[in-house]
């Protein structure tokens, strides 16, 4: 089975029916945040889709609207929602913007939760049975 979670599409700013842009991929066992707007933990719950069991979370780019709802999540997945392992992808310069935000909450080189940051290359970075991910420059 194959399901895409739509759970923002708006832009930089929200609407009354619109969060910011946030999107689950689950396929093969593997669930898969696609950025993490404001209020994305929120939709995951309200979707049903619930908290456990992210595997990994792609991040486009770090414009605030895409990357606001990280220090919520991960505070939330700290308290008990999971223990498991985090794969961050991104953009070497979002992964820096991600680390800065981490040490600017939690202190240098500390996470909440167990996480893996892994800097993104063109090509494909991502390939399971049902799906695979590429990533373009």
């Amino acid at each position: 089975m194959f399901r895409l979670t739509f759970l923002g599409t708006s832009a930089s700013v929200p609407s009354a029916d619109r969060n910011h842009p946030a999107l689950l991929v689950e396929a093969g066992g593997h669930r898969i945040l696609v950025d993490c707007g404001e209020g994305t933990q929120r939709q995951l719950l309200r979707s049903g889709a619930g908290l456990r069991r992210l595997h990994r979370l792609l991040l486009t780019h770090a414009h605030f609207d895409h990357i606001l709802g990280i220090p919520g999540l991960f505070s939330t997945l700290r308290l008990g929602q999971s223990e498991e392992l985090l794969t961050v992808h991104g953009g070497p310069d979002t992964l820096d913007v991600v680390v800065r935000m981490l040490a600017g909450l939690w202190g240098e080189g500390r996470a909440p939760i167990p996480l893996k940051l892994e800097p993104l290359t063109p090509g494909r970075f991502f390939d399971a049975d049902e799906f695979m991910i590429d990533c373009f420059q």
